[in-house]
């Protein structure tokens, strides 16, 4: 599946410390299987993926890899503790801020005319200030914004976007795959 036009899609994975070994496996998963779904090209979907904990660090950008099998061997060496931030802490507006500053950015291949889209996996409350920074980044209509997570009161001023998913729990997140590649590629038709 791949839309007809040009997508920047970043990945952001939850690496705090409340996330298990096996929950964060389970974050590699969902990306690794939504690339199967997605075909990467100059003139299509192009990925970067970011780690996070009480801010970002940028694991690989936009002009790293040019097939989907080469962000899945990627997305499968990513290793979790992350010592590029603290990680006791979640703050995903500090996450996506940082994306938006660092990886959305010329020498990292983002290109100003395709969308810029961000997919957020979550493990649970926020110490920042997402529900006031999404709404902004969203007011520009180039920008989508996906937040994955099972904690959905913790978001309670976004829930109504039809960019916010929720599922119960994070080991039942490649079950959904599907439906969600579907919903984040056709966000812009």
């Amino acid at each position: 599946m791949s839309p007809s036009c040009e997508i920047d899609l970043v990945f952001l994975l939850d690496d705090t410390t409340s996330v298990s070994a096996s929950e964060f496996q389970s974050q590699l998963n969902f990306f690794s299987d939504l690339m199967k779904n997605i075909n990467i090209s100059d003139d299509g979907v192009q990925v970067a993926l970011v780690t996070y904990g009480d801010n970002g660090d940028m694991i690989f950008p936009f002009n790293r890899y040019n097939t989907s099998a080469e962000v899945q061997s990627a997305i499968k060496n990513i290793v979790q503790d992350n010592p590029a931030y603290g990680r006791s802490y979640r703050y995903v507006d500090r996450a996506i801020e940082y994306t938006f500053e660092n990886v959305f950015s010329k020498e990292n291949g983002d290109r100003d005319d395709a969308p810029d889209y961000y997919v957020l996996l979550t493990h649970g409350y926020d110490y920042g200030d997402v529900e006031t920074f999404v709404p902004v980044l969203l007011s520009d209509l180039n920008n989508k914004v996906f937040i994955l997570g099972y904690y959905t009161f913790y978001f309670s001023n976004i829930t109504h976007s039809k960019y916010c998913y929720y599922i119960r729990i994070l080991t039942m997140i490649s079950t959904a795959n599907f439906s969600i590649t579907k919903k984040i590629l056709c966000a812009g038709a």
